[in-house]
């Protein structure tokens, strides 16, 4: 299992959410990246 870099820190996820969002969009990764954006309401902490 391999979590995205940062997920913890940058999206309110559970690991086991995150992994199946990745996995269904894995072959759109464009589409992905918009529905994290549309989904990211937590503030960045680097």
């Amino acid at each position: 299992m391999k979590p995205l870099k940062n997920s913890s820190d940058i999206y309110m996820f559970s690991d086991e959410v995150i992994d199946f969002v990745r996995n269904y969009y894995a072959q759109d990764f464009d589409l992905y990246a918009k529905v994290m954006e549309t989904f990211d309401t937590s503030p960045s902490r680097a």
